[in-house]
Formats: structure tokens, C-alpha cells, sequence
């Protein structure tokens, strides 16, 4: 029997070599799922399988965003565009350092703040099982 190992890196999205590198996890289960499973799979089991992250640490390393209207709120973006709205639970004076970064509404504009961090995920469906969001609360942060 084959199996197919679902990880963090494909969170609805295409699992590229930086992504990879880029996400991990400390997830203390693997989902293994045998390919006949996987072409019955369905669209809840998925959901169900991308919702066992909640509550899951990532290391990521991205750039940072301000949010000048939400100021507690920080949007990280990764490789491939990935980019989660955080909350900063890492001290004073890494919120304030964080509020210094270019605003997320000028994000195309201007690089965010180099950073690297944890953030405990926080994946949720508000209610809507087609609708996948990811945020969570960064902390360990570094800037570079």
C-alpha cells in the first residue's frame, strides 16, 4: 500500500520546495492516508484534515505589516503570496517595533519588515465549511 503523508506545506496550497522550507510544524501526529482513500476523499474530509492544524506552532520567515486601522492586528506574508493576520503575543517592544513595519494596505508598494517567528495557528471556518481561514498569535519573533 502507497500512503500519502498530508503536512502542513499544502494547506491549500501547491507544495513548492520554499514552502517546504519555509513552514514547519510541531504537529505531534502525521495523517496518513492510502491512496484508494484519497480518491474517495471527500470535500468535509479534507476540511476536517486542514482543520487538525488548529492550534499547531509554524516557523515562519516572511515580511511583516502593520495594520494602521487595527493596530493589534499584523499580517505576515510567506513565499507564494501565503500570508496569515496575526496578533503579537511577544512583549512591548516587539509590538511597537512591529508597529513601525509598512502598512499591509501598501504592501505592494514597499517590503514589510523581515522577520522570523512562530505562530500558533489558528484555523477556523467561522461557521462556513467551504471557507478555510488561517490567523494566529505570533510570538518568538525576530527581526532581521
Amino acid at each position: 500500500m502507497k500512503a500519502i503523508v498530508v503536512s502542513a506545506a499544502i494547506l491549500f496550497f501547491p507544495a513548492t520546495p520554499g514552502l517546504t522550507q519555509q513552514l514547519t510544524t510541531t504537529v505531534e501526529t502525521t495523517v496518513t492516508i492510502s491512496e484508494e482513500d484519497m480518491t474517495t476523499a471527500t470535500f468535509a474530509q479534507l476540511v476536517r484534515a486542514i482543520r487538525s492544524f488548529d492550534g499547531s506552532t509554524l516557523n515562519v520567515s516572511g515580511q511583516m505589516y502593520s495594520n494602521p486601522i487595527l493596530e493589534d492586528e499584523f499580517t505576515v506574508v510567506v513565499e507564494d503570496g501565503l500570508s496569515f493576520e496575526i496578533k503579537l503575543d511577544d512583549g512591548r517592544q516587539v509590538t511597537q517595533r512591529a508597529r513601525q513595519c509598512p502598512s499591509a494596505y501598501s504592501r505592494r508598494a514597499s517590503a514589510g519588515c523581515q522577520v522570523t517567528l512562530d505562530i500558533e495557528l489558528d484555523v477556523s471556518t467561522d461557521g462556513y465549511p467551504e471557507f478555510v481561514r488561517f490567523s494566529g498569535v505570533g510570538f518568538n519573533v525576530n527581526f532581521q
